[in-house]
């Protein structure tokens, strides 16, 4: 009897006492969190929960993460990236768990389209292009290393004039890698690699933490012609890296096999004709690596 008047029912006292409460207060938080919306894909109730409370924008999810972050991870519809940057305008600034700002999310996907970026970039603080990630990376060595359009690293290079050109190509990543030779390692275009070039002309002097130059990326992973003599100064092609290669061997090495460019060569021999008898490390000439590739296509002839 005391029970009943206390409210305190039998068996199902348990659900009565809180669990319906429990989920009126859960579908009141999904009702106003924007970065729970955000990862369910509705958009549009994130939007409207936003413009009911623009301080949610600075408010992270349980994984540290902002809802710009989570915007732009998912290709969020750009009208809620930028109600998410009117709201709280300083997360362009703040990094995600990984250690990436928002223009570093959006530099290694190859799919963000380039208005995409461009709206974020406009909106980002100059010094952005200038920082890096957890792994080392300007936003402009991302794209390069994860081979997005040339048109998205062409956006970065030139969004704020000389002075940042220049402090983006004479950046290193955590290997001394400086724009230019992952560029070279990673097989862009002619026309990113002169722009680069036209940023900063000093940069075929600089050395990797491998001891490596621009001349020596681009010979062994096949740059054309042109590319190759913008990037020669005076007895580059005398320098041997640490393994103790010219730029002929590596030459020699992206062949795999197969029979040299006659004007590469010529190219090559003209500059430095004692090239072609220089050993490396491995004792190994230029033509004796190319030998070596022979004799082991032979033994998979038959």
């Amino acid at each position: 009897m005391l029970r009943c008047l206390f409210g305190g029912g039998g068996g199902g006292g348990g659900n009565g006492g809180g669990s319906p409460k429990k989920a009126d207060n859960f579908l009141l938080l999904k009702k106003h969190d924007v970065t729970l919306k955000i990862k369910e894909g509705d958009y549009d109730g994130a939007r409207r929960a936003l413009l009911n409370e623009r301080a949610k924008a600075r408010v992270k999810d349980a994984d540290d993460y902002l809802p710009l972050h989570l915007s732009l991870m998912a290709k969020a519809p750009e009208r809620l990236v930028l109600l998410l940057i009117d709201s709280y305008e300083p997360a362009l600034a703040e990094r995600d768990p990984s250690g990436r700002l928002p223009i570093h999310i959006l530099s290694s996907d190859p799919e963000c389209l380039l208005s995409y970026l461009q709206l974020v970039l406009s909106h980002s603080p100059p010094s952005c292009l200038t920082e890096k990630d957890a792994n080392g990376d300007l936003p402009l060595h991302q794209t390069i290393r994860h081979r997005c359009p040339t048109e998205t690293s062409l956006a970065l290079l030139q969004a704020h004039g000389g002075g940042l050109q220049t402090a983006q190509t004479e950046t290193g990543d955590n290997e001394g890698n400086l724009a230019l030779h992952l560029a070279l390692r990673h097989g862009a275009e002619d026309r990113l690699v002169c722009a680069i070039l036209k940023a900063y002309p000093d940069a075929i002097r600089v050395f990797n933490n491998r001891k490596d130059l621009p001349i020596h990326r681009a010979a062994l992973f096949n740059a054309n012609l042109a590319i190759l003599k913008a990037l020669v100064y005076e007895g580059s092609l005398a320098v041997a890296d640490a393994q103790g290669n010219l730029p002929i061997h590596l030459f020699f090495m992206q062949l795999r096999g197969g029979r040299p460019n006659d004007d590469v060569m010529q190219f090559f021999l003209e500059d430095n004709p004692g090239s072609i008898g220089r050993l490396n490390n491995n004792r190994c000439t230029p033509l004796q690596i190319l030998e070596k590739y022979y004799e082991q296509l032979e033994k998979y002839r038959y």
